[in-house]
């Protein structure tokens, strides 16, 4: 065999080995097939809960901007203690705990208004800390804080700029720690269609931790690449070594 033709197969063989198949890499496969009255049975309004050591901004607006400055001393931002309460102007402590924004929204308006407010307020509540980690396999890995508070697992993967293509879309650990700093830790399958049915997984919470793991063709890739590297390299030499002999 001549050492052009030994060369060619030997490329293509090591391309081979170092490719990935496509069937690997589509998410949620044919989550189309899902039936209407299996989405409809997950429907759910996903809304975050507070926890424990999340800060919170509340701010209270009036027409009569001094009528509300009371409420807004000491800026606006609220840390929740371990036992799920803040301490909130002139109220005193708050339990907000497993509540949602709106939820404590309306529950600080039923406390100042009418009892310490004549007039109807306007109750502002969000998320200060509403951060998501993603490592691993993934083109930008990091820590993000979100702008909403309905993060899909896919809007934080977008956030991290996608899976790289050895990524494990099949196997994504994600670690969520409660309140009390328990902690618990799910595999999730991203190519799975019955994702989208699970709403808890599905949606995220402040402070979860997305690990993707690398697959096995990032081991055949590199071995791949390194061996091609020898052979390219041997057979130069030969080309050399025979341009010479053949002077």
């Amino acid at each position: 065999m001549k050492l052009r033709h030994f060369v060619t197969l030997m490329s293509f063989v090591l391309l081979l080995g170092s490719c990935i198949s496509p069937g690997k890499i589509p998410y949620m496969k044919e989550v189309e097939t899902l039936s209407q009255q299996q989405l409809s049975a997950a429907a759910t309004v996903y809304e975050a809960k507070v926890m424990p050591k999340d800060i919170l901004s509340i701010v209270v607006s009036t027409v009569i901007p001094e009528a509300s400055a009371p409420f807004n001393t000491g800026g606006s931002e609220y840390i929740v203690e371990s036992d799920g309460y803040i301490e909130f102007p002139v109220v005193g402590r708050v339990r907000v705990e497993g509540m949602t924004r709106y939820e404590i929204q309306e529950l600080v308006k039923n406390l100042i208004y009418p009892k310490y407010l004549k007039e109807d307020p306007l109750v502002k509540v969000r998320f200060i800390n509403y951060k998501i980690t993603i490592l691993g396999e993934v083109r930008a890995p990091g820590s993000y804080t979100v702008d909403k508070e309905k993060c899909s697992i896919f809007d934080a993967l977008a956030y991290a700029g996608d899976l790289t293509i050895y990524g494990k879309r099949n196997n994504v650990l994600l670690m969520r720690e409660d309140g009390n700093g328990e902690k618990s830790f799910y595999r999730i399958n991203l190519q799975d269609k019955d994702l989208v049915l699970y709403p808890s997984l599905f949606y995220l919470q402040q402070n979860d931790m997305l690990y993707v793991e690398p697959s096995s063709q990032v081991g055949v890739s590199t071995s791949a690449s390194w061996i091609y590297s020898i052979i390219t390299m041997g057979i130069t030499l030969i080309f050399y070594a025979l341009s010479f002999i053949n002077k």
